[in-house]
């Protein structure tokens, strides 16, 4: 508790703390050494008494723990709102889909050469009474407190079923496959194989018109596992698909061992096509016939964009000049035409 001090003077002390406790001491000839991060809160500003006040200087410690540990956190109102807006996401995420919030829409992936449907790429929507939520804001908040893995289930078992329903729809529709995200978390469950065995018994869909797309965040975690997981899932005959590829931790000998089927290309690159993005895409295309995988071009968004792509032998399209996400029930008729 300090007194008569502005932020500055109390940033400084702070410091001066953890600089303090972060100096390494000897235990049995090892050296050890901790660490610390500070939240502050100041009186009146932020709270009119002691219990308030602790509450929000540690909530402050906290977050600043997860953005940059071992430095000073001051609590503000953005990020009193910040916090209660994640505890609301986080409490209604436990009911949305018994509450029946949660919904798929299908964006296309086109086949350049044949100039037809390849897949539908699952995305996830959360309908929040009359807030449509962004999935790049929910879907960390799922990962982070282990809703992910339900939720994950769920996409897997209803993306699987729609891909069924449009196949029987139409015999010219059979060959249309669904990609599906997966996260980090979901590969790491013991159970994950067994889970999307279960989505593809319920459904009746061939494991072969599956594509699980997996962030290159990936490589960062036990390769060994992963492995496993990916081989495993092979072996089922479900493809493996390396997303947002250029933008993480994947090295060609890990491509290489992975054997993935298909690989996404970030569409920052796409979206610098006309300048240095072209070189990275050229790259990738050799590589995939070095190691035999299918490339997709993600983000496409302008006619040049498409002629380029297609003058680099890219296999398969996607972004919002092809088209944008579509509904279930609107698939048929964009399969029709």
């Amino acid at each position: 508790m300090l007194a008569d001090m502005d932020e500055a003077q109390v940033v400084e002390k702070a410091q001066t703390i953890i600089d303090s406790i972060s100096k390494p001491f000897e235990i049995d000839a090892n050296k050890i050494s901790i660490g610390a991060t500070i939240g502050v809160a100041f009186y009146p500003q932020h709270a009119r008494d002691e219990v308030e006040l602790i509450q929000l200087a540690d909530t402050a410690m906290y977050h600043q723990k997860k953005r940059t540990p071992s430095t000073v956190g001051i609590f503000s109102d953005v990020l009193g709102y910040q916090i209660a807006r994640e505890q609301k996401l986080k409490s209604r995420l436990n009911d949305a889909i018994e509450n029946e919030e949660l919904r798929l829409v299908y964006q296309p992936i086109i086949d350049i050469k044949k100039q037809s449907v390849f897949a539908f790429e699952a995305l996830l929507r959360w309908q929040l009474d009359d807030e449509a939520v962004a999935p790049d804001e929910f879907i960390c908040i799922a990962e982070q407190y282990g809703q992910i893995r339900k939720i994950g289930a769920w996409v897997l078992k209803e993306a699987c079923l729609a891909a069924k329903r449009w196949q029987n729809r139409h015999p010219k529709f059979l060959n249309v496959g669904v990609s599906i995200n997966v996260s980090v978390i979901q590969m790491q469950e013991v159970n994950f194989t067994r889970i999307v065995q279960e989505a593809l018994s319920e459904s009746g869909l061939h494991a072969g018109y599956v594509y699980l797309e997996i962030t290159e965040s990936i490589f960062a975690t036990d390769m060994e596992k992963m492995f496993q997981q990916v081989t495993a899932l092979q072996k089922m005959g479900v493809k493996v698909s390396i997303d947002d590829f250029g933008t993480g931790y994947s090295s060609l000998s890990m491509m290489q061992d992975l054997a993935v089927n298909l690989v996404k290309i970030d569409q920052s690159f796409i979206h610098k096509i006309e300048s240095n993005g072209q070189s990275i895409v050229n790259a990738v295309m050799n590589i995939a016939d070095g190691l035999h995988f299918k490339v997709v071009a993600e983000g496409v968004e302008t006619p040049k964009q498409l002629e380029k792509l297609e003058s680099l032998r890219v296999n398969y399209l996607q972004g919002f000049y092809i088209a944008k996400p579509l509904e279930e029930k609107d698939i048929s008729s964009y399969l029709d035409s």
